[in-house]
C-alpha cells in the first residue's frame, strides 16, 4: 500500500498511549489513518483510527472525531462496529475499534461484478437493521456507501454486515451543536447522497433510507444511479433526475417489476414518497424476498468473494481509473454511467460523461450554491428540451 505523503503515519512498532502497539497501515485519508494495533495489557487486536497531526489542533475536526466514537458507542448493534477506546496521546486522538476480517461492499461489487436480487437481500436486512437502533436514537449516519458497510467474517466463519464511520453523523433534534459541518456547504458522498442533503436542507433518516436504495442499486447495477466526472452534475442529477430502472440494466433479471419498485420507492426525489423508516423498508424487503425464494432468504449466509478475485482485480485490493475504463467497450467511452461488467443494450444515458474514478466515490464538500445552480440549470435544460420535442 503506498502511503499518502500528507498523512504522518506511524511507523510499526509505534507505542502510543503506552497501550497500543502499531502492527501495520490498513488504509488513510485526508483526515488520518486506520491501524491494525495490538493493545499490549488486555492482549488483544483493535483497529486504531488516528487523526493526523496536522489536524490535532483543529476543534471542528477533533469534535467530528469524539462525536463518531459518542455515537458508535451509543448505538450498539450487532450490524454496527463496536467503538471500545477514546483518547488522545502525544498530541494524537485516536479511536480504537473491534478488528475486522473481510472486506467492504464496494469491494466485493468490484470482484462479483454484479449481484442477484436474492443476494442483496441479506446484506441490505442486516444493514436496516442497524438502522433502526440508530434511528431510534435520533441518528442520521449521512454518509452510507459501499466503503462504509463492511463484510466481516467471524470466528464462526459466518459473514456479517458492520456499518462504519460515523464521523459525519447528525443528532436529530439535539440542536446546532450537533451538526458539525458548515452552513452552506454539502458534506456527504454525492453517488450516494439524497436530494435534500445534496441541497443542504433538513435531513432525517429518510435520508440514510435514500442511500440504502442506491446501495441496492450499486449492488444490483455496479454502479450508482448517478455517475459523473463532475461533482455538481451528479448532485444535480440527484434533486432533478430520475434513475433508470436496475432492470434497464439487467436485462432478464428475476422479478424484475417487484425488484424495480423496491429500489426505485427509496430513490424517490420527495422524502414523503419514500419509505418512512427503516423498519418499513426492512418489511419491504422481506416481502421482497417472499417473492424471490421465500423469508428463508433474509437469513441466507452472506458469502465474500474469494482473495484471489480480488488480486486478480487489482495487485492492491482496489481498482484505478484505468483499470475501470478498460473494463467499457469503446462505445461507452464517452457517454453512460460506468460498470464493473460488460454492459447490456439500454436507452441513451441520463448523464453524458462516464466517472473517471468508477464506483469508488469519496466524500467531499461543496457549495450548497453551486449544487443548487447547476439542479436549475439542469432543470432549465430539461425544460427546453421537452419543449422543443412537443413543437415538432
Amino acid at each position: 500500500m503506498t502511503t499518502d505523503p500528507r498523512i504522518d503515519a506511524l511507523a510499526p512498532g509505534t507505542i502510543l498511549g503506552m497501550k497500543y502497539r502499531i502492527d501495520r497501515l490498513l488504509g488513510e485519508g485526508g483526515m488520518g489513518a486506520v491501524y491494525a494495533a495490538y493493545h499490549i495489557d488486555l492482549r488483544k487486536q483493535v483497529a486504531l483510527k488516528v487523526i493526523a497531526a496536522r489536524h490535532s489542533t483543529d476543534q471542528r475536526t477533533i469534535e467530528r472525531f469524539r462525536l463518531e466514537a459518542r455515537m458508535a458507542s451509543q448505538a450498539r448493534h450487532p450490524n454496527i462496529v463496536e467503538v471500545l477506546d477514546l483518547g488522545n496521546a502525544d498530541n494524537r486522538w485516536f479511536l480504537a475499534m473491534e478488528l475486522l476480517e473481510g472486506l467492504d461492499l464496494f469491494d466485493a461489487i468490484v470482484m462479483k461484478r454484479t449481484y442477484d436480487p436474492l443476494e442483496i437481500v441479506p446484506v441490505l436486512d442486516q444493514v436496516l437493521s442497524a438502522l433502526e437502533t440508530a434511528h431510534g436514537l435520533g441518528l442520521v449516519h449521512r454518509d452510507l456507501k459501499p466503503e462504509n458497510v463492511f463484510l466481516a467474517r467471524s470466528h464462526d466463519g459466518d459473514v456479517h454486515v458492520k456499518i462504519l464511520d460515523f464521523g459525519v453523523v447528525k443528532v436529530v433534534d439535539e440542536g446546532a451543536s450537533a451538526h458539525l459541518t458548515r452552513t452552506g456547504t454539502v458534506v456527504g458522498t454525492p453517488e450516494y447522497m439524497s436530494p435534500e442533503q445534496a441541497t443542504d436542507n433538513k435531513v432525517d433518516a429518510r435520508s440514510d433510507l435514500y442511500s440504502v436504495g442506491c446501495i441496492a442499486y450499486a449492488m444490483l447495477c455496479g454502479c450508482p444511479p448517478f455517475v459523473d466526472k463532475s461533482v455538481l452534475r451528479v448532485l444535480s442529477a440527484q434533486v432533478t433526475q430520475t434513475p433508470r430502472a436496475p432492470s434497464m440494466l439487467r436485462p432478464g433479471m428475476a422479478h424484475a417489476t417487484q425488484v424495480d419498485d423496491f429500489v426505485l420507492r427509496a430513490l424517490e426525489k420527495r422524502p414523503p414518497q419514500r419509505y418512512q423508516t427503516a423498519r418499513e423498508m426492512r418489511a419491504a424487503l422481506h416481502a421482497l424476498a417472499r417473492v424471490l425464494g421465500g423469508l428463508k432468504t433474509v437469513s441466507q449466509r452472506i458469502t465474500l468473494p474469494s482473495a484471489e478475485a480480488l488480486d486478480r482485480t487489482h495487485p492492491e485490493g482496489t481498482p484505478s481509473a484505468e483499470d475501470l475504463a478498460s473494463t467499457l467497450p469503446d462505445s461507452e467511452s464517452e457517454a453512460g454511467p460506468p460498470r464493473l461488467a460488460a454492459p447490456p443494450a439500454q436507452p441513451p444515458p441520463l448523464l453524458p460523461a462516464p466517472s473517471t474514478t468508477g464506483v469508488r466515490a469519496h466524500p467531499t464538500g461543496v457549495s450548497t450554491l453551486g449544487v443548487v445552480l447547476a439542479a436549475a440549470i439542469g432543470a432549465l435544460i430539461a425544460a427546453v428540451v421537452t419543449y422543443l420535442l412537443v413543437r415538432r
